[in-house]
């Protein structure tokens, strides 16, 4: 069985996705996007290089490559 549930690996690149429940729509207005870009780059950004990310209505995707060394 795969373990879901494994750590990020530094200098690992992953893809991430994540979509509404049952398809539901996720981005309801642009300030919905801007939003979820400024909480990932908040949240993440020192942890991470954001190689691409496409954001849907009703999903995301991310390619993330996770830091050696973390930013301040």
């Amino acid at each position: 069985m795969k373990d879901y549930f494994a750590p990020l690996l530094a200098e690992g690149t992953y893809p991430i996705y994540n979509r509404g429940v049952n398809g539901d729509i996720i981005f309801h207005t642009q300030e919905n996007y801007r939003y979820f870009l400024q909480k990932l780059a908040e949240y993440i950004g020192n942890y991470t290089d954001i190689y691409a990310y496409c954001l849907m209505r009703n999903h995301f995707h991310l390619l993330l490559k996770v830091k050696d060394k973390i930013s301040s």
